[in-house]
């Protein structure tokens, strides 16, 4: 009797055993999905985020006599904000580095040029070395490695 309760023993713990692996490797997996949705839900914030910047920049150019100089980080015009508070949201909600008309965008960097007849900006996105960019032509585009050079304001 004793090996057969014995026996009953070792089974019921490979049960167990088997349950347990079970439920890690659905925690796992369950991570990893989490993960997933969470980044793109992140990438999905700051596309409408820089889509609202377009919108922005056609408020400003009304407001600045058709000149997007200084939309990206100038003083508001006849109350109408430039795009520096949607630029900075993005930045710091996602832990990148503010580049306004300074130097190339890359990695990490929300960034934005403009002139008087023009502007772009652009963010990247959570998969390595995509962004997304958009324009004063309304252009707004997905890209593999960053569009802006310093000065640019073209998403090409």
């Amino acid at each position: 009797m004793s090996n057969g309760t014995g026996n009953a023993k070792k089974s019921k713990l490979v049960k167990l055993g088997a349950l347990v692996v079970f439920l890690l490797a659905f925690i796992a997996i369950m991570a990893l999905v989490l993960a997933s949705v969470q980044k793109k839900s992140a990438d999905v914030a700051i596309l409408n985020e820089l889509s609202q910047a377009r919108k922005q920049a056609e408020l400003y150019v009304d407001a600045n006599n058709r000149s997007y100089l200084n939309v990206c980080a100038g003083a508001d015009v006849g109350g109408v904000p430039t795009l520096y508070s949607i630029l900075d949201t993005v930045a710091r909600k996602y832990g990148y580095t503010l580049n306004l008309n300074e130097r190339a965008g890359g990695q990490g960097l929300v960034s934005c040029n403009d002139t008087v007849n023009e502007w772009a900006a652009e963010a990247p996105l959570t998969k390595e070395n995509t962004f997304f960019c958009v324009d004063f032509r309304g252009r707004a585009t997905t890209t593999i490695g960053s569009t802006l050079d310093a000065y640019d304001t073209r998403c090409e």
